[in-house]
């Protein structure tokens, strides 16, 4: 076939490596190896791991743009500077089969393969691997050469080098300072907020001009594209079991009365919560901010991992810092569950823009449910 002829690898016998060097060693030293990782090129050691593996395996620097080892226990290396690659996505919407997919249609990336329709590359349990690869000006690199690879395990690990490489302006962005501000605002990396989108909303913060942020709110969220992915809540089963309260409040959203859409859809965030978490436990959710926050975190945790682009343990911080932040006073300006809930909330919380970060948190944790809890 022909794809079996592009992918013909090279090979290298007696590949002896068991790790890189991670420090400078003179002879009766120690040295520490480094036997396996996960690394992008903005890593400090990244240069000379890379070079290192140029060397060892006899290629062009330019190779590096695209470049898998696979040892097996033979120890002859398969060098491919061709070869398949495919990934497993979780979808923010429907896609129909064959259809051409955009970044836009991803909300997180699971797994990594090396295949396509006609072909699987892929090394078995304890073997040894190294993978590097260009993503725009970004480089990424994962080896194992431990000889105890999993094989099962690949996929996910390689998609979270992938993750790492490609969207590493946002995860460095969301490590830094400038997050807890973000939070404060009551923004996050939403689902449908991913991309420039989030990257609008974190330069305008960080920047202080939160006063255009209403204007950026209705010029990139019209009712076309609230709808369209609101649409998505009715394949999940604990959404459609509160399909009328959800599609009245976001019907108010849509004709301009915030208020009307703030009060309706804060209560559903707890109430869809609280059903999930019902039939998968068998127990309901205390009343109290604490044991909501920390159930949707059980669930959210229990679906994606921890460097997904889910960010499941961000979104823990950003419901204890702003969702369910409890108000001390008797009004606040702020527009969370508490003074929603209790009839704290001065008219000016219920804006566009507080309605539109409603919604995008019930859109969240839709993703952290599976429609039928299983």
């Amino acid at each position: 076939m022909d794809n079996d002829f592009n992918y013909t690898p090279r090979t290298v016998e007696n590949f002896e490596a068991i790790g890189f060097s991670g420090n400078f060693t003179l002879p009766g030293e120690q040295c520490h190896v480094i036997r396996k990782a996960s690394l992008t090129s903005f890593d400090v050691r990244f240069n000379n791991l890379a070079t290192s593996v140029a060397n060892i395996v006899g290629c062009a620097p330019s190779s590096l743009n695209q470049l898998l080892v696979l040892v097996g226990k033979d120890k002859v290396a398969r060098i491919y500077e061709s070869f398949p690659m495919s990934m497993r996505i979780v979808a923010k919407g429907d896609i129909k089969a064959g259809t051409a997919v955009f970044d836009s249609d991803i909300a997180d990336i699971r797994e990594i393969n090396f295949s396509d329709a006609v072909v699987t590359i892929s090394p078995e349990d304890g073997e040894k691997i190294i993978w590097i690869f260009r993503d725009g000006f970004s480089f990424g690199m994962y080896f194992d050469l431990t000889d105890e690879l999993v094989k099962s395990e690949l996929p996910t690990n390689l998609a979270h080098t992938y993750l790492q490489t490609r969207y590493f302006n946002l995860y460095q962005a969301l490590s830094n300072e400038s997050i807890k501000d973000i939070l404060g605002y009551g923004w996050f990396p939403f689902i449908q907020l991913l991309g420039k989108d989030f990257e609008s909303i974190h330069g305008l913060i960080c920047q202080g001009m939160i006063e255009k942020i209403p204007n950026w709110v209705e010029l990139e969220f019209p009712q076309d594209r609230v709808k369209k992915f609101t649409n998505g809540w009715w394949s999940n089963s604990f959404f459609t079991e509160k399909k009328s309260i959800l599609a009245e409040g976001l019907d108010c959203f849509f004709n301009k009365q915030y208020s009307a859409c703030i009060s309706t859809l804060t209560p559903m965030v707890e109430g869809i919560a609280n059903s999930y978490y019902q039939q998968v436990t068998g127990k309901g959710i205390k009343y109290d901010g604490n044991s909501i926050t920390q159930a949707i975190t059980n669930m959210s945790t229990s679906k994606f991992s921890q460097s997904s682009l889910t960010f499941p343990h961000l979104f823990k911080a950003y419901l204890e810092t702003y969702f369910f932040k409890n108000a001390r006073s008797s009004t606040s300006k702020a527009s969370t569950r508490n003074t929603v809930s209790h009839g704290r909330a001065e008219p000016e919380c219920f804006t566009q823009e507080n309605a539109l970060k409603t919604i995008l948190t019930l859109d969240q944790i839709r993703f952290y449910m599976t429609s039928n809890g299983n």
